[in-house]
Order: structure tokens, then sequence, then C-alpha cells
């Protein structure tokens, strides 16, 4: 049997499918990513926050105010963090996606027990079931995981109905699964 569909994905499929390979790839280790990124931003204000101390004539010489700095100083990674991580690489990701249109375009995508392939405007990819290290799934959609940074999508909402959905899903877990 061969399903063939089409959709067109968005910004918040890209988003999602980010997330979600993010989670995948570091896992229970996500808060160490977060912790890394607070230092990493703390290395980076830190050394501004003491120039700016030492060169100001309102600091007193004495240290009882160094405190109040390391406080300023981890407010200011937290800020770091927060923005890079939340703001400016979802801006990089939307001018990205939306300056290479062709992501946005609709795409075909046909599955068999060859294997899946995603036909698009400018590229075409195939992923034979032996290669897939993974099929595994979220609220809205289906992921076929190539290697743990990377992985073809299929959102749910590509289906005419969950019928259609249980039975994708029975036979990819099928084909998948044959040596």
């Amino acid at each position: 049997m061969e399903y063939r569909f089409i959709f067109t994905p968005t910004l918040a499929d890209y988003r999602q499918a980010h997330v979600f390979l993010q989670r995948r790839v570091l896992g229970k280790w996500w808060w160490l990513n977060l912790i890394l990124s607070i230092f990493l931003g703390f290395l980076l204000v830190a050394p501004f926050l003491f120039l700016v101390s030492l060169s100001s004539r309102y600091i007193p010489a004495d240290y009882h105010l160094y405190p109040l700095f390391a406080e300023i100083a981890l407010l200011g990674a937290i800020a770091v963090y927060v923005g890079y991580h939340k703001i400016i690489c979802k801006y990089v990701q939307r001018q990205t996606y939306v300056a290479n249109g062709y992501m946005l375009e609709p795409r075909e995508t046909v599955a068999d027990e060859k294997g899946i392939r995603f036909i698009g405007k400018l590229s075409t990819g195939t992923l034979d079931w032996a290669r897939a290290q993974a099929i595994e799934e979220c609220a809205n959609s289906l992921y076929f995981i190539v290697d743990p940074g990377m992985a073809f999508f299929v959102p749910k909402r590509a289906f005419a109905d969950t019928a259609q959905l249980e039975k994708f899903r029975a036979d990819i877990k099928a084909w998948h699964a044959r040596p």
C-alpha cells in the first residue's frame, strides 16, 4: 500500500520540530544546557560590570557592594539567556524560513514498503526504513528520526481523519520493524 498526501509546513511546525529534536538530544540533561547558558551569560556580563565599577567614582573603595554586582551580573546573564534563546533564535528562524520561501511551500509525502519520500519545490528527500533510527510522535506531528539532530516530520493535519492516521501509523511501524 502507498500513502500519498500533500501538506504545507508552517513556522510553528518548524519551531515544534526544533524543540522536539532539542529535547530528544538533550534528554534528561536539558537543565545542564540551561545552567551552561546562564554561566556563559554571566561570563559575558560580569567583567563588564567589574570594569564599570572600577571606573566609577560613585562606588566606594570597600567591597561591600560586590555581592550586589554579582546579583546584577546573574540577572544580566539570565537576560542574555532569555534574549538569545527566546527572542533572537526565534527571530532568526522566522527570517530564515520566510527568506527561503520554498521551506513554506506545499510538499508531497509518499510512504510505501521501501521508505518515505518528501518531495518539495527545490529538493527531494528519501528515507529508507532501514536507515530510520526511530519513528516518534508528539501531539501534532510524526517524526522520522535520521540521526539525533535531524528528522523529517509529517503534521497530523495532513491526514484526512484519525482512521487514516491510525492505519498509517500501524503500517509504518510494521515497515520499520522489518529487517
